[in-house]
């Protein structure tokens, strides 16, 4: 059974099958071994909605989590609490978060089933900045980690924007 199932098994197939190196090294990586020995470690309670989104910082010290109950929530997800709770402007699911590089993780952007951006200072917990520049959901935000303060949304218009996030809006 350990050889039906096992590393031998794969290597066995890779010579006689001419399987390539790169199928190969993952089938190595994500084994029904690996699968069985994960487990929960903790549920993190907070929302009361369906979570949609969840975001590490740069330094992958923090998460946030966006939700259908219009709230992000910034988690130390190895103490399992969570730090602050955002209550948005948005009238509509959480679809995305994220961080913006180069804020100290300072500033989070979001995007939403009510079309709109919102930009978030975490140190004053507000809402700096309302973006309304989408007549369709939004569905993802990105960002680019050497491009302080700018980030991208796509939205179900069919319209990809590129957007600033800094106080030099206001």
């Amino acid at each position: 059974m350990a050889f039906q199932n096992g590393f031998l098994k794969r290597k066995v197939d890779r010579e006689i099958n001419n399987v390539s190196r790169q199928t190969f090294e993952r089938s190595l990586q994500v084994t029904p071994e690996l699968i069985d020995r994960l487990g929960l470690e903790k549920e993190l309670e907070g929302h009361h909605g369906c979570v949609n989104c969840l975001e590490w910082n740069e330094k992958g010290t923090l998460l946030a989590s966006g939700s259908d109950d219009v709230q992000i929530i910034i988690w130390d997800p190895f103490h399992h609490k969570s730090l602050t709770t955002l209550r948005t402007r948005h009238e509509g699911n959480i679809f995305s978060v994220k961080f913006l590089p180069n804020s100290n993780d300072s500033i989070l952007v979001s995007g939403a089933a009510d079309c709109k951006i919102h930009v978030h200072d975490l140190n004053q917990e507000e809402t700096t900045h309302d973006f309304g520049c989408h007549s369709g959901r939004v569905k993802r935000l990105a960002v680019a980690p050497n491009v302080p303060f700018m980030f991208w949304s796509a939205a179900e218009d069919g319209a990809i924007m590129l957007l600033k996030g800094d106080n030099s809006l206001n």
